[in-house]
């Protein structure tokens, strides 16, 4: 960094800084350290619940539940003072909430077929996450908490509360939308969904920027989960 006549100059493109640009560049390069921290640590817990055959257990994806939800918790609790009004629901409205909760459910069951349709077509089997839980006492309620009323809390607060906050400290609307979608999309780990999940992360962005809420969003994201499981169950056991 060259300094000519009380002004800096980048020694790499000798562009002129002026003396505030240089806190703020370094104010956007911490912000980007922390939302690549916080994207890595996801990424690493979720490659070894997918990955490593040890952990393929209930009792290891509750443990890794639990260490992703403090992670997310961890990451709002560093930046509250920009975090804290997303947790707050000012305007709700059952219209809007039933709307979005509609239209979930109507992904969810658009998804669910596509995704039948593509695993018997193409690979000739369907994988049932609930034969996981089905010989357990309150098998239903246990996958009914770990797979819609615990991702849609712990996601929203981490991948939409914390996450595009964080980037919008970096980037424009737009970019923060796709880059945090395309984050959420890329940590489960499934190349398959991802036709599904980037528009449906995008859409719940969306709904998070617009509302100014991330409630509305977790409303969303357990109601498409919530019927996900549901079809589940009746697929797997018998009326």
């Amino acid at each position: 960094m060259a300094v000519v006549n009380g002004s800096r100059y980048c020694g790499t493109c000798g562009h002129r800084q002026i003396v505030d640009d240089i806190p703020e560049t370094s104010y956007r390069f911490l912000q980007l350290k922390q939302v690549g921290l916080f994207f890595g640590l996801h990424l690493i817990i979720c490659c070894l619940a997918e990955f490593v055959d040890y952990f393929d257990t209930l009792k290891w994806m509750a443990v890794f539940d639990i260490i992703l939800a403090t992670i997310n918790i961890s990451f709002v609790a560093l930046n509250w003072s920009t975090v804290k009004h997303y947790l707050k629901w000012p305007d709700f409205s059952i219209q809007k909430l039933s709307l979005y909760v509609g239209i979930a459910m109507l992904i969810s069951l658009f998804t669910h077929y596509t995704i039948t349709w593509i695993n018997e077509t193409i690979f000739d089997k369907h994988v049932y996450y609930y034969y996981a839980f089905a010989d357990l006492k309150y098998g239903k309620a246990l996958m009914l908490l770990s797979m819609a009323v615990v991702p849609a809390l712990s996601e929203e607060l981490g991948f939409r509360a914390y996450l595009i906050n964080g980037l919008l400290k970096i980037v424009d609307v737009k970019q923060a939308i796709i880059i945090s979608s395309f984050l959420f999309s890329i940590i489960h780990l499934s190349f398959l969904s991802l036709y599904w999940l980037l528009p449906f992360s995008m859409f719940i962005a969306y709904i998070f920027l617009k509302e100014k809420t991330m409630w509305y969003g977790v409303c969303f994201h357990f109601a498409f989960n919530l019927t996900a499981c549901l079809f589940e169950i009746i697929d797997v056991v018998p009326l």
